[in-house]
């Protein structure tokens, strides 16, 4: 393991690093103010088993596509809060025995959700919030079994929300996908999820608007929550899970 998190180390990830073939457990560097890019040597670290941890850094560049040969990492993956560019790369979707999660938040990322990331299917959370991302919600997210953490909002998702995303209902306990630019109906398949975590569920945001009328049970749960109606003027229903849209 080398843990040296929280160091104020400062300069860039030697690419050496990427040499230690037989360092196991965990590289942590997060919470320090590392410059560059990241190396793809990194990559070459094929027995690493528990965290990779690079957040909370001034990182720049894109994510190197080498990192999807850590298939032994079992908890997470940690990117987030750096100002990394580019896109997702699908060679991620092959860290199939992470449990814990993949985290990007917080950085310039652009381009879609690769299909390559429903194998991720043992992720409690894939935190893909603030960044630039776009495209549609895959219809194969519902089907992220373990998930119990979605985090992609302020995002520049479009499109409907697919019916599939129901299926989460029995594992989420925090849902988020606010402020994106999703159009048409809430899918009454969501309703549920909407009641049953209702502190922790924002769909709001200025950019979202959904059309009237909401599904009969959401429209209840509204109501309860906060006790407004849904009419063709944008609403702000402001409630204890956060701020519905326009209708």
């Amino acid at each position: 393991i080398i843990d040296l998190h929280d160091s104020q180390l400062s300069g860039s990830i030697p690419p050496v690093l990427g040499s230690l073939h037989t360092l196991t457990y965990a590289l942590e560097l997060f919470d320090n103010q590392l410059t560059g890019t990241l190396p793809p040597s990194l990559g070459s670290l094929s027995l690493l088993n528990h965290y990779l941890g690079l957040g909370s850094n001034l990182l720049t560049g894109s994510i190197p596509s080498s990192f999807g040969s850590l298939r032994q990492l079992v908890h997470h993956l940690s990117l987030h809060i750096n100002q990394l560019t580019g896109t997702l790369p699908p060679s991620l979707g092959s860290l199939v025995k992470l449990d814990q999660g993949l985290s990007v938040i917080s950085n310039l990322l652009t381009g879609t959700i690769p299909d390559s990331f429903a194998a991720l299917d043992g992720c409690s959370y894939v935190y893909l919030a603030s960044n630039s991302l776009s495209g549609t919600i895959p219809s194969w997210f519902g089907s992220l079994a373990a998930m119990e953490n979605v985090r992609i909002n302020e995002n520049k998702l479009t499109g409907t929300l697919p019916s599939s995303l129901g299926s989460l209902t029995n594992t989420v306990s925090h849902f988020y996908i606010g402020d994106n630019f999703f159009t048409g109906t809430i899918p009454a398949s969501l309703c549920p999820l909407v009641e049953d975590i209702a502190d922790y569920c924002d769909m709001a945001g200025d950019l979202m608007l959904f059309d009237c009328p909401f599904p009969e049970a959401c429209s209840e749960i509204l109501a309860s929550k906060c006790d407004a109606e849904c009419g063709v003027e944008p609403v702000d229903c402001v409630g204890a899970w956060g701020v519905w849209g326009g209708c």
